[in-house]
C-alpha cells in the first residue's frame, strides 16, 4: 500500500513539474518579443536546471525513505501494536468486570440496608443495620480491590512478554530465510 502511495506521489510530483514547465514556457512568450531569443533561451535553461534539480531531489528523498522504511519494519510495528491493544482490551475488561461486581454488591447491600431501616424498631436496630451495611460494603470493596490488584499484578509480566516477543520477531540479525509463523504473506 505504501509503495502504491509512493508511486502516486512520484507521479503527482512529475505532473506538477511538467505543469510548472508548461506554465513557465507559456509565460516566456512575452519575453521573446521584449528581450529577444537569447533571454528566452536563458530562462529555458534555468527552468530545465530547476526541473532537473527537483527531480533529483525527489529521487533522493524517495530513495532515503525506502531505505528508512525497510529499516524501521513498520508492518512489524503495526502487528506489535495490535498485540498490545489486545492486552489493553483484556486488562480493561477485567477492571470493568471488577467494578461492575462492586456496583452490584454495593447496590444490593444498600437496598438491604434501606429495607432493614424501614423495619427498624429502635436505635439498636438502626445501628445493627448500619454495621451490616458497612461490613457488606467493605467486603465488596475488598473484593474489587483484590480483583483489580490481581489484574494490575499481571500488567508488568504481560508487557514484558509483549516486548520480548516484539523484539525477537524484529531483530535485525534475523536472516531473511528464517520463517516466522507470525509473518504475514505479502503480495
Amino acid at each position: 500500500m505504501i509503495s502504491i502511495l509512493l508511486a502516486e506521489w512520484s507521479s503527482a510530483l512529475e505532473n506538477a513539474n511538467r505543469l510548472s514547465t508548461d506554465f513557465m514556457s507559456g509565460s516566456l512568450a512575452p519575453l521573446d518579443a521584449a528581450f529577444g531569443r537569447g533571454n528566452k533561451e536563458l530562462a529555458r535553461q534555468a527552468l530545465k536546471a530547476y526541473t532537473d534539480y527537483t527531480l533529483n531531489r525527489d529521487a533522493s528523498v524517495d530513495s532515503l525513505w525506502r531505505s528508512q522504511r525497510d529499516r524501521l519494519d513498520l508492518s512489524g510495528s503495526a502487528r506489535s501494536m495490535r498485540t498490545m491493544q489486545g492486552i489493553h482490551a483484556d486488562l480493561l475488561a477485567r477492571s470493568r468486570e471488577a467494578a461492575t461486581k462492586y456496583v452490584a454488591v454495593s447496590t444490593e447491600a444498600f437496598a438491604t440496608h434501606l429495607e432493614s431501616m424501614s423495619t427498624a424498631r429502635d436505635a439498636n436496630d438502626i445501628g445493627l443495620s448500619s454495621v451490616e451495611f458497612l461490613m457488606a460494603l467493605q467486603a465488596a470493596l475488598r473484593t474489587m480491590t483484590t480483583d483489580i490488584a490481581g489484574t494490575a499484578s499481571g500488567v508488568a509480566p504481560a508487557w514484558t512478554q509483549w516486548l520480548q516477543r516484539s523484539v525477537e520477531e524484529h531483530e535485525p540479525s534475523r536472516s531473511k530465510t528464517e520463517s516466522n509463523p507470525h509473518d504475514e504473506v505479502r503480495s
